[in-house]
């Protein structure tokens, strides 16, 4: 498997793409997360999912307001992006995944 994986989400303001690490996605770990995709509604669930994408994704081409500079991949700057653009990122990350292992197999 590659040491890193990359997928486009289209969003109202333009694609993203996303580079991120399969390697640290298992099962069990895909399973949660995808059950979590629906309950990620209360404050707790939602730093959960911040903490989760700033352990997967590598890199992203969603810039600060300079149009410049990344945006940072810390959970305390993830919390302040919507909660439906997190969960579409993180559903793509998942779905590649799965992707990626349906042909592994």
């Amino acid at each position: 498997m590659p040491d890193t994986a990359s997928v486009t989400i289209p969003t109202i303001a333009g694609d993203v793409t996303v580079v991120f690490y399969p390697e640290r996605i298992d099962l069990p770990f895909a399973a949660k997360q995808l059950i979590g995709l629906k309950l990620y509604t209360n404050t707790r669930k939602i730093k959960m999912c911040d903490k989760t994408l700033a352990h997967l994704i590598k890199s992203w081409d969603v810039f600060e307001d300079d149009e410049v500079t990344m945006f940072p991949l810390k959970q305390k700057r993830l919390a302040i992006l919507p909660i439906s653009f997190k969960l579409d990122v993180l559903n793509a990350i998942l779905a590649t995944k799965r992707s990626m292992h349906a042909s592994n197999v």
